[in-house]
């Protein structure tokens, strides 16, 4: 009893130093958001791609480039879209340093979507937990997806050279690989991908903890490396000993 006696001080002087650090909102809903609008972007030259705030992305493969936001009056207001060495970046106005906001009634608090058309992604960045979907077979020379944090990436198909998907939290990745003469797929956490390929040559696989990775498909050869408690699952791959030329 003593001992807890002597912190009691302590705790109580950490919670002043905390709340006299930052003064704190709650605000609701309707304050938060406003109503939903809709606004283009005049973006364009762009094959890269970074996400740092939460929205759903939906990017289609197309001749030209078209960038449409449809979120709330309150999100749009923050939002920032940019293109930075041929890379759309978007993300979000940084609130006051000292500011801690408390939402409620937030149902609607998250729902932004993005729309991008554009010849073709070679570079996809996630921080955070946002949300990336691509419905068409994306062609490039190198593709990459890097993850870090929860965000969830969809790839209905990828032609390249190589692939490379790099994790690092609890996100997820699902994706099919066309022709893929070399990809290498790493997880730092517990994260999981979920890979389909297609007449592709070798693979490199490494866990580091407790994500999963499902190979499916048809796949020359593959290596691996799981340290902790991580799980690589291979029922449905077929090895057809093709290499990379």
């Amino acid at each position: 009893m003593k001992a807890m006696k002597m912190n009691i001080p302590v705790i109580a002087a950490v919670a002043v130093l905390t709340f006299a650090a930052c003064s704190v909102r709650i605000v609701d809903n309707k304050e938060l958001n406003g109503e939903m609008v809709e606004k283009t972007f005049d973006i364009k030259d762009f094959n890269r791609l970074k996400i740092s705030t939460y929205c759903d992305v939906y990017y289609a493969v197309g001749d030209s480039f078209s960038v449409r936001v449809k979120t709330s009056e309150g999100l749009m207001k923050d939002l920032i879209m940019e293109n930075k060495d041929s890379m759309l970046r978007i993300s979000r106005v940084d609130g006051s340093k000292n500011m801690r906001v408390w939402r409620i009634n937030q149902t609607k608090s998250g729902n932004q979507k993005i729309y991008i058309t554009a010849p073709y992604l070679k570079e996809i960045k996630v921080n955070g937990s946002a949300g990336f979907i691509c419905k068409d077979t994306i062609c490039t020379e190198d593709f990459c997806v890097r993850i870090a944090g929860s965000g969830d990436v969809k790839l209905a198909g990828v032609r390249a050279n190589s692939v490379e998907f790099d994790m690092a939290g609890s996100g997820d990745i699902k994706a099919g690989l066309q022709n893929v003469e070399w990809s290498g797929f790493k997880i730092a956490g517990s994260g999981d991908m979920d890979i389909n390929f297609q007449d592709c040559g070798e693979a490199s696989v490494s866990i580091a903890g407790s994500g999963d990775v499902k190979l499916k498909g048809t796949l020359g050869t593959f290596t691996q490396s799981v340290a902790g408690s991580g799980d690589i699952e291979t029922k449905e791959l077929q090895l057809t000993g093709k290499k990379r030329q």
